[in-house]
């Protein structure tokens, strides 16, 4: 009997929408190129490549939305980052899948509940204070940051109907180092280069954090220290994020071990031993500094959160940081004028850019506050949105750590599985100890980690409780019933 439905046209219905837009995509660049436009041939032609590239990899699509999270790069005339666009490239391409019955029709988990009240809030305080709507007639501009809150939020709804297997996670993480060690050679190539003022922070070495920090969670404390490749590719590592100047990638390695030993529940005793030599051996390179040796004035940046006799110029950059504190106090200030909604969400005028871009005042903060770029989460949402802005997002970010914890045995033995767990499980214990962070960016990264999270536990947790109960033989299942009793099937 033919098949019908929706199912049985699948393939007419591909060739149909693609090669419509491929039709469309031409027009457009004939009609580009005949008023001497380039610009718009070379977005459609890598929006082509990465389109193909997308539907070439059939079932494991959602793969590009992580590799294009790691690699930056940008196209010609598309105002969207590669983080941005692997994310709408997914949800795109999830709902065609989905309207094709190509996907698992499985319920929304409840776990994702967690991030609606903060999301919600923020609609409402949108709706009160609407930005961006320059179509019709709006003078304010801000809308970018509610777009990469609304992103955020719709990646993780998509990524929580995705079920990962052991096999799916093997291809997840090869693709993650590849992709984590190319960017990382790109920076030492010096093919990216990011150094502010006299300063001097090796920024562009920032990469090599994330790449440790995946290096940690593939491989358990004692094949680390094993006479391997791992140790000395750790080492190197661990130079490179001090020598990057960035405190708060040195902060993500120092406590990285505390909280994996935590999740993987052993090695206890490994850790308090390399935790006293490795503070043994910092102690000596603090003490020595200024003394035998100077430190790059990178490395003592990144240090300056410890007590040591670093550069002058770092005095206000360790727990004494003057200009952070600086923002604190006007983002407090706000919320003390307007503590349910702060600032209405992001409304900036035309005139403060103007103002902004013409360098008329020499004060540095208020460039910092137009943006929302608070350095700290709970009072920059509290001055953007209102206190209950800050009070829903910290709700998040708590049962965001318990789901991790709580679910950590099911990913126990499961190799590729439980290294992706441990790596972004380690993002929402960052976000939940360190301050800083901004109210759209925030949520813009660590609501798609949570749905990462959520596809990789949804599988493994129905596979451990599948494997929980022990298979009744046919024979016996006859017997039971002929005897009356109740089996149990699963």
């Amino acid at each position: 009997m033919p098949s019908s439905g929706l199912g049985a046209y699948q393939v007419k219905i591909h060739q149909l929408v693609f090669g419509g837009l491929v039709m469309a995509m031409a027009l457009l660049g004939v009609r580009s190129l005949a008023v001497g436009n380039v610009t718009n041939i070379k977005m459609l032609g890598a929006l082509s490549i990465v389109a193909a590239g997308f539907f070439a990899l059939d079932k494991y699509y959602w793969l590009a939305c992580p590799f294009l999270m790691v690699i930056p790069f940008s196209i010609p005339g598309l105002p969207f980052g590669s983080g941005e666009l692997g994310r709408l490239l997914l949800v795109g391409v999830f709902f065609v899948r989905a309207a094709l019955k190509r996907e698992s029709a499985r319920a929304f988990p409840k776990e994702i509940l967690i991030a609606f009240p903060y999301f919600f809030w923020v609609a409402a305080i949108f709706l009160l204070n609407p930005t961006g709507m320059n179509i019709l007639g709006s003078g304010t501009i801000g809308g970018r940051f509610y777009f990469k809150v609304a992103l955020g939020f719709v990646t993780m709804l998509t990524f929580s109907k995705i079920t990962i297997s052991e096999q799916d996670a093997r291809y997840w993480v090869y693709m993650l180092i590849m992709a984590s060690l190319f960017r990382f050679l790109m920076a030492l190539s010096g093919f990216v280069t990011l150094e502010f003022g006299e300063d001097s922070s090796k920024y562009f070495l920032i990469p090599a954090c994330p790449l440790l920090l995946i290096l940690l969670c593939r491989y358990d404390l004692n094949q680390i220290f094993s006479l391997s490749w791992r140790f000395p590719a750790s080492v190197l590592l661990a130079l490179a994020v001090a020598y990057s100047g960035k405190r708060s990638s040195m902060g993500e390695v120092f406590l990285a071990p505390f909280i994996l030993v935590f999740l993987r529940k052993r090695e206890k005793g490994l850790l308090l031993l390399s935790v006293f030599i490795g503070a043994s051996l910092l102690a000596f390179v603090i003490a020595g500094h200024g003394q035998l040796y100077e430190l790059p004035f990178s490395v003592q940046r990144s240090l300056s959160f410890l007590p040591g006799k670093w550069d002058r110029s770092l005095e206000n950059f360790g727990m004494n940081d003057l200009f952070r504190e600086e923002l604190h106090d006007r983002a407090k200030a706000e919320i003390r004028r307007s503590p349910w909604v702060g600032n209405k969400g992001y409304t900036i005028n035309r005139e403060q850019v103007s103002w902004a871009n013409t360098q008329m005042s020499r004060d540095g903060y208020g460039g910092h506050a137009m943006v929302g770029n608070w350095h700290n989460k709970f009072y920059g949402m509290g001055a953007d949105f209102g206190l209950p802005a800050s009070i829903f997002w910290y709700f998040f970010a708590g049962l965001a750590v318990w789901y991790c914890v709580r679910n950590r045995r099911f990913l126990v033995l499961s190799g590729y599985r439980r290294s992706l767990f441990l790596y972004y499980s380690l993002y929402m214990f960052y976000d939940l100890f360190f301050a800083f962070g901004h109210s759209a960016l925030t949520p813009y990264e660590q609501w798609t980690y949570f749905g990462f999270i959520v596809a990789l536990v949804r599988r493994a947790r129905d596979e451990a409780m599948k494997n929980s109960f022990p298979r009744i033989p046919q024979s016996n299942v006859a017997a039971m019933v002929d005897d009356h009793d109740i089996p149990v099937v699963v």
